[in-house]
């Protein structure tokens, strides 16, 4: 198995868990008496859920550059790090 399938599978099997304990606590919330506070604590849980969602989705995108991007992101450390190097040189 691959870097990126690692990568694929570990990141829906944590929005799955994230989605499901989600779920989870707004069955808990539908027990609430207090109208009110029983309205905000769903609305909390969506917006929530949306945010994971978001995530999520981000994630399944940036998967399909990772080998390119990795590839392009070690030039750039690599280039950050002799201008650190330089750096220190003059500083030191």
């Amino acid at each position: 198995m691959g870097l990126k399938n690692k990568y694929e599978l570990k990141n829906k099997d944590n929005y799955r868990k994230y989605k499901h304990s989600i779920e989870i606590k707004k069955e808990a919330a539908m027990k609430i008496g207090i109208d009110n506070i029983r309205n905000s604590k769903l609305r909390s849980l969506d917006k929530e859920l949306i945010e994971i969602k978001k995530d999520y989705e981000g994630k399944k995108r940036s998967c399909a550059y990772f080998s390119s991007s990795f590839y392009c992101g070690v030039g750039e450390v690599i280039m950050f790090v002799e201008k650190i190097k330089k750096y220190l040189r003059l500083v030191l």
